[in-house]
């Protein structure tokens, strides 16, 4: 993330090396952490919030190797005021609010890089890829606030193939190439584009006008 511009950078391994009992049953995880774990930018202290640890986006960039830890943190911040650390916010489940007052408190948006359900690897089966961890995460959020049943949504962005935002940034950037290859001008039209995926056989196909 570092390398991708962003300039403060927790990960879960980070936070719970600093408060191992946020999620105990990692406990014995901790010396695998440890060497690569990074010192927060602030402390976790719910009594002072405006100095305590403030996330403002989640990103899964990846299968998680440690679901009950991500899920754990990613609640607390869900549900968390203004996305600090340690804090509740008091907007949740009032019915006179938008979403029931979920996601209503300032709390960090998040973002899947990956859809893929199942993905293959050495085993003869294939094995749940971070869309088994969105798809459970998702579940974890309806046990806590009710889903959909009670109105309640949970706001999340995928990026990652097959979604629309990866093939527009594809698209411009293949314009962008075009034009400096052949020196034409801006606007010239791409007939087709074709995308060929890494999992074949275990992610939806999906057909539109674009070719893509």
């Amino acid at each position: 993330m570092l390398r991708y511009g962003f300039k403060s950078v927790v990960t879960p391994g980070d936070i719970l090396v600093a408060y191992p009992n946020i999620w105990p049953f990692s406990h014995p995880f901790l010396d695998y952490y440890r060497p690569f774990a990074r010192p927060l930018p602030a402390p976790i202290d719910s009594s002072k919030p405006s100095s305590s640890l403030k996330i403002d986006g989640i990103f899964v960039y990846n299968d998680p190797r440690d679901w009950g830890l991500d899920a754990t943190i990613m609640l607390d911040l869900l549900l968390s005021e203004n996305g600090i650390m340690g804090t509740k916010s008091n907007k949740i489940n009032n019915p006179g609010l938008p979403n029931q007052g979920y996601l209503q408190d300032g709390q960090p948006k998040l973002f899947y890089s990956n859809a893929d359900l199942w993905w293959a690897a050495k085993y003869h089966l294939p094995r749940l890829g971070q869309g088994g961890f969105r798809e459970a995460f998702e579940g974890l959020w309806t046990a806590v606030t009710g889903g959909e049943r009670m109105g309640v949504t949970l706001h999340k962005e995928v990026i990652g193939k097959p979604f629309y935002k990866t093939y527009e940034f594809a698209e411009k950037r293949l314009r962008e190439h075009r034009n400096e290859l052949f020196d034409r001008p801006p606007g010239i039209e791409l007939k087709k584009v074709y995308m060929i995926g890494d999992n074949p056989g275990m992610s939806p196909c999906f057909e539109s006008e674009r070719a893509y």
